[in-house]
């Protein structure tokens, strides 16, 4: 401790005011982190004691009309359920059901059904104040964030201030090396980073820890809220559709279906129509013969009659051409 007074003492004034700040801002956050654990402590104890009282109630807003002065603070179960029972509240009272009506109701009743625009707006004023629950629950947590990251930069900030005074006290000594002159910047850098990690490391730890807790508590309010939801539904939800039974037979005489002749078609209508259709010719032009060889009509030709018996046929001279002269 005294080897810190002294430093401090060395240090110039900027480095002093870092060292300062830096002390007041580690109280501050060490109380702050107290703070928080300590409220989130007692919020989780007072909603345990809540829920075991709702869990002994047969309605759910039961504890809603027997609570005539409201609840203690710092319950967010409460604050949730308070939100839901007083918006189904308004709807139930609109139907003729009074506040004594709830607190003698018998268990495992149902009441009377709410529509889905009426269940709809219970929801929303459930999940409105799970939302301003979990902001309430997060707050804080940002400051001590932000503390861990800033104060090791203000202790960088010092520790460069005070290597910067120390060259410069030797550049002013002529520039021999001179212990006495460069000692105070020296302690004074090291003071300022030494400060810096004494906050910085708090509120990391008070950082982390408080996150898992808080992370606790928001799983612990949605899973309130989604059971809060199911018992309002559980008793005054849209009733179950009657069961589908299927309808006897009934016997059919058969039918029969007794057909008209087709009517003739009806005569053009001349007067309307004046142009009647006309009934397309075509002619097809005849192709022209051409001459069939010799050698086709011999083969085309009849085969001729045999001759009768004893009758020798002509004798046939071929016809040769002329011999010619090579």
């Amino acid at each position: 401790m005294t080897v810190l007074i002294k430093a401090f003492v060395a240090s110039d004034a900027f480095g002093q005011a870092i060292v300062v700040f830096l002390i007041v801002l580690s109280f501050f956050t060490i109380s702050k982190m107290l703070w928080k654990r300590a409220t989130l402590a007692e919020a989780r104890h007072r909603d345990a004691a809540f829920v075991r009282k709702n869990r002994q109630t047969s309605h759910p807003a039961q504890l809603q009309v027997r609570a005539t002065n409201g609840f203690l603070r710092n319950m967010p179960m409460a604050a949730i359920y308070q939100a839901a029972a007083k918006e189904l509240l308004h709807h139930l009272h609109t139907r003729g059901v009074a506040d004594g009506d709830l607190l003698t109701w018998p268990p495992d009743r149902t009441g009377p059904s709410l529509p889905e625009s009426e269940m709809a707006s219970v929801r929303a004023a459930a999940e409105g104040a799970l939302s301003t629950q979990l902001l309430e629950l997060e707050s804080g947590m940002t400051f001590l964030a932000t503390c861990t990251g800033f104060a090791p930069s203000l202790g960088l900030l010092g520790t460069v201030w005070g290597i910067l005074r120390a060259f410069m006290d030797m550049v002013s000594g002529g520039g021999s090396i001179n212990l006495a002159t460069v000692a105070p910047g020296i302690a004074s850098a090291l003071l300022t980073t030494v400060a810096g990690l004494v906050v910085s490391l708090p509120c990391s730890i008070g950082y982390n820890f408080l996150s898992e807790s808080a992370r606790r508590r928001v799983v612990e309010l949605e899973n309130f809220t989604d059971g809060l939801l199911a018992d309002i539904l559980r008793v005054h939800g849209a009733s179950a559709a009657p069961a589908q039974t299927t309808p006897a037979p009934v016997a059919t005489a058969p039918v029969v279906i007794q057909t008209a002749p087709a009517a003739a078609p009806a005569p053009w209508p001349t007067a309307q129509y004046p142009y009647q259709p006309q009934t397309a010719t075509f002619q097809i032009p005849q192709m022209p013969q051409m001459p069939v060889p010799a050698a086709a009509q011999a083969a085309t030709a009849p085969a001729a009659a045999p001759l009768p018996s004893g009758v020798q046929p002509p004798a046939v001279t071929p016809s040769l051409p002329p011999p010619q002269r090579v």
